[in-house]
């Protein structure tokens, strides 16, 4: 539904993006939370996009949003085909000039969503969900051995719609490692800007075991 053109351009950004094979079926890995005053060991278990458990001796704040972060790097990686996300949507399509790409809007996703695209990439992300609106810039991606990409450097930024006030900015840092032909994540650094200060969280994965079909 829409202009074509639009659907054509989002889904060949979809195509040059990383994920999963559609049999991954998850993994295991030792993970590390260290946030400048608490530095903590322990393990994750990824079975799907929102099934992660955590093993990690720290404060239910600490592993709700570790939680938080392991879901948001694995279902933004998790084989989804383009017709069930957001070739779902009509879109309009607007050249604008604009240097980070071609404007999509979506005419009718709840959130009022639009994105940027430029050479088959999506450089930006807008959406509103309830009284906060937030930007997703994404600055640079790693390239596969197959020539797709992964998002390694982004940013986030919110504000308060009713005030038209800027509440926070956040600087992504993401790392992934090549395991048994899969890119799975290494590390994922948030550091968050707000009127409190700046506050950096990151957290590492390491030996990692890609799960089994017996399992």
């Amino acid at each position: 539904p829409g202009d074509p053109r639009a659907h054509q351009m989002l889904r060949a950004a979809h195509r040059r993006a990383y994920y999963f094979p559609p049999d991954f079926r998850g993994f295991s890995a030792k993970i590390r939370y260290m946030d400048g005053t608490l530095d903590v060991c322990g393990q994750a278990l990824v079975y799907g996009p929102r099934e992660v458990e955590l093993d990690l001796p720290a404060p239910a704040d600490v592993v709700t949003w570790t939680r938080q972060e392991l879901v948001s790097l694995i279902g933004h990686r998790w084989p989804i085909a383009y017709e069930a996300s957001d070739g779902r949507y009509t879109l309009a399509l607007q050249h604008d000039g604009h240097p980070l790409g071609c404007l999509i809007r979506f005419a009718d996703d709840p959130f009022a969503s639009s994105y940027r695209v430029d050479d088959r990439r999506i450089t930006q992300i807008t959406r509103t969900m309830g009284s906060t609106r937030f930007v997703i810039t994404l600055q640079e991606h790693a390239v596969t051995s197959d020539e797709r990409l992964l998002p390694v450097h982004f940013t986030v930024v919110y504000w308060d719609v009713a005030m038209n006030r800027l509440t926070r900015a956040d600087t992504y840092s993401d790392q992934y490692a090549g395991i048994d032909g899969l890119y799975l994540p290494t590390l994922r650094q948030v550091v968050s800007a707000t009127d409190s200060g700046i506050e950096t969280r990151q957290v590492r994965l390491a030996e990692h075991r890609i799960a089994t079909r017996e399992q």
